[in-house]
């Protein structure tokens, strides 16, 4: 089926971009083959080794040993560049000797802003480095000066990359050589083989066993309300609205939803439900909006499709509206108007909605994963908002006018026209690459997928093919290669599959 924005193009680019940052960090050090790397990279190794005894010798941990945290002033050392303008700075650090070397390297570290491009470098030979990193979603107490503009950023390196016994360099680079300097805390750590040989099978990017070998301690809840700048942690912690220790719980529960969903490979799609205990205060959703302002978001239970393991008990309950104030959804009791609950999920709606544009026509897909409704907008206001996008039960469910014709604008789109309205719940779905490329050609047709979405690649070539018929895969499906050759074919009627080609996986 086709992907919905929620997959293309805002998340598949934010990966792309994270795949790019992360080549454009390892590659210059990773190859042997010098003569195929630009400067400043080419002479670097040799300038890094070359000034290595000035560069601080950091003390590391092992074992069962506490981890020792160290504080380096990048700046003060630097080497620098005047063709490039590039600049870079250092600290050293020495391998335990064997056995204690024998497990993975785990660091944290905090960085200046301008100095967040850093590598690995042995001080005689070569090696293969870094591969992945993490941001910690949580303050710890042990980083202080951290921000969510510039959080902790969690690293595995795996044992046998290192050998022990062994003088390494990091270094740290800035795009300006007058960059200023700053301070620069981390926390270097090696595991013990047999931490990594209980029976289980690890993840080597898994951050929170970084932060269990380093025993990072998080802040308290008024620090993470903070720290997060979440307007709904704030009133939570309000006991003149919620009883004591509930917010506190509810922030936990956020903490631990943005760590299991950020650790998925594929965006938002895969999160973490909790059994949430009623409100007991049950304040009045009037004095919330009173001393916090309005909600980013409200959603209806039509705005949730039903799920099939759900209790039919549920739906003799009272209808329950949610207000959500960023990352916190208020279950209100729509005849009452109390909260009865406070449910948390690991997208911040306030900063969702401030991407909405605040002129002309707009559209986003509603950012709450267990929801199903696309909403439409005019000059920041919402206009309409539609269940079930695309599929055979696709219907508006409020109680505006007629959409307005015209393109729709949505946040960090590709070029294109992009969504565009014809009238009557006909709409045209195209982007492009920044060439002109058709990306993307679809068609709606009373909100629900029609005729052929089309995928091409950058040459212009097809790269899909999907045939729809009222919202549901309808013929041949198609997927190519760049040459046009057809590399997966799968026959549908009325959305089931009802045949498979040789080539199809």
């Amino acid at each position: 089926m086709p992907p919905s924005l929620k997959n293309l193009p805002f998340r598949f680019l934010g990966r792309l971009v994270s795949a790019c940052v992360c080549l454009a960090i390892t590659f210059p050090l990773a190859s042997g083959q010098t003569d195929e790397i630009p400067e400043p990279w080419r002479s670097l190794p040799d300038r890094l080794r070359a000034a290595a005894e000035t560069f601080p010798l950091a003390r590391v941990s092992a074992g069962e040993a506490w981890p020792v945290f160290e504080t380096v002033m990048l700046g003060n050392n630097a080497i620098r560049y005047e063709d490039s303008g590039r600049c870079f700075d250092a600290f050293r650090f020495r391998t335990p000797p064997a056995p204690e070397s024998s497990g993975d390297m785990v660091w944290a570290f905090t960085a200046p802003r301008a100095w967040l491009h850093w590598y690995i470098l042995p001080r005689e030979g070569e090696m293969e480095g870094f591969r992945s990193w993490h941001h910690a979603v949580a303050l710890h107490e042990e980083f202080p000066a951290a921000t969510r503009e510039n959080p902790v950023i969690l690293q595995r390196l795996e044992g046998d990359r290192l050998k022990p016994d062994t003088e390494y360099i990091l270094w740290f680079s800035a795009r300006d050589r007058d960059a200023p300097g700053g301070e620069l805390r981390f926390a270097i750590h090696f595991e013990k083989s047999d931490d990594q040989d209980d029976g289980k099978v690890k993840e080597p990017d898994d951050p929170d066993a970084i932060i269990k070998a380093l025993r990072l301690q998080k802040a308290g809840a008024r620090r993470q309300a903070q720290y997060l700048g979440s307007r709904g942690a704030r009133l939570l912690l309000d006991t003149k609205l919620f009883e004591a220790g509930y917010g506190e719980r509810r922030i936990d529960d956020l903490l631990t939803s943005l760590e299991r969903t950020r650790r998925f490979r594929g965006g938002f799609f895969m999160t973490m439900e909790f059994h949430i205990p009623p409100c007991r205060s049950e304040p009045l959703l009037a004095d919330i909006v009173k001393a916090y302002g309005e909600p980013d978001l409200m959603l209806r239970p039509e705005d949730f499709p039903k799920r099939e393991d759900s209790d039919d008990g549920d739906e003799k309950e009272p209808p329950r509206d949610v207000y959500y104030f960023d990352y916190f959804g208020l279950e209100v009791n729509r005849a009452a108007g109390r909260v009865v609950r406070v449910r948390s999920q690991a997208v911040d709606l306030a900063r969702w909605r401030q991407s909405i544009p605040a002129a002309g026509l707009a559209w986003s897909e509603c950012p709450v994963v267990q929801a199903d409704c696309t909403l439409f907008y005019r000059d920041g206001r919402e206009l309409a908002r539609v269940v079930s996008w695309g599929k055979p039960d696709a219907r508006r469910i409020d109680d505006g006018g007629p959409l307005p014709k015209g393109a729709y604008a949505s946040p960090d789109a590709p070029p294109g026209s992009g969504l565009v309205h014809e009238g009557e719940g006909r709409f045209r779905f195209e982007y492009n690459y920044a060439d002109g490329t058709p990306r993307v050609r679809a068609k709606l047709v009373k909100y629900r997928w029609q005729g052929a979405y089309e995928e091409f690649f950058p040459n212009g070539s097809p790269k899909a093919r999907m045939p729809y018929k009222d919202g549901e895969l309808d013929g041949e499906a198609r997927i190519f290669d760049e040459s046009g050759k057809v590399v997966r074919s799968v026959i549908f009627e009325e959305g089931k599959r009802v045949d498979m080609s040789e080539n199809a996986p």
